[in-house]
């Protein structure tokens, strides 16, 4: 079986995966004093539903719930994504 080396962002389970291209929207959220923190909240766990659910999902939502501002709910979303990024795992490739 080959394998092939990937991000986490790439890895179509991941909940980065889902997070990455919402960015934007999640910034929008942040920067529109019409959406509060408990709007945003809510519009992370809907992005990342569906998701597997491994350690580091069940510590990036439990930090969502904890959060106390719209500025901290977008930089932990910001810098999941970068760090997904930067992490590199082996996936088999289907031939």
């Amino acid at each position: 079986m080959q394998t092939k080396k990937v991000n986490y962002v790439v890895c179509e389970s991941s909940y980065c995966h889902r997070l990455a291209p919402r960015l934007k929207q999640l910034y929008f959220f942040y920067k529109n004093k019409k959406f509060n923190t408990q709007d945003m909240r809510n519009k992370v766990y809907e992005i990342v539903q569906g998701a597997t659910l491994t350690n580091k999902m069940s510590t990036f939502l439990n930090k969502v719930a904890n959060i106390e501002n719209k500025r901290s709910l977008y930089f932990l979303c910001h810098n999941s994504v970068r760090k997904a990024r930067q992490t590199v795992v082996e996936r088999p490739v289907k031939s």
